[in-house]
């Protein structure tokens, strides 16, 4: 057999079974994806749903899409957590009224 010289793929591209191959497309921030793994010559890119970023029960993850997995983020005063069955996610809600201080609801 001939001896070659091994290569690395290029630039957006990466080594599979039969060569160098395409990456995947980046992540889709609008379907809420975020880039686990970059595309390297060795490994393709690798998206997650932000669905798998664990927040506490009073936080909403804020800034998760494309490259960035977001950040936990406390509900603010004034809010509160509600569950979003679009994406299974905690998300901050305004409160209806705002008591004056030493009142509830």
């Amino acid at each position: 057999g001939g001896e070659g010289t091994c290569q690395l793929c290029s630039e957006g591209t990466f080594k599979d079974t039969l060569g160098c191959s395409s990456c995947s497309p980046p992540c889709n921030a609008t379907l809420w994806e975020f880039e686990q793994l970059e595309c390297t010559p060795t490994q393709n890119r690798l998206c997650s749903s932000c669905s798998v970023v664990a927040c506490a029960p009073a936080e909403e993850l804020l800034g998760c899409g494309g490259e960035s997995s977001g950040v936990c983020t406390p509900c603010r005063d004034g809010t509160y957590p509600v569950l979003s069955s679009a994406w299974n996610r905690t998300e901050c809600t305004a409160c209806a009224k705002q008591c004056p201080p030493g009142e509830f609801l």
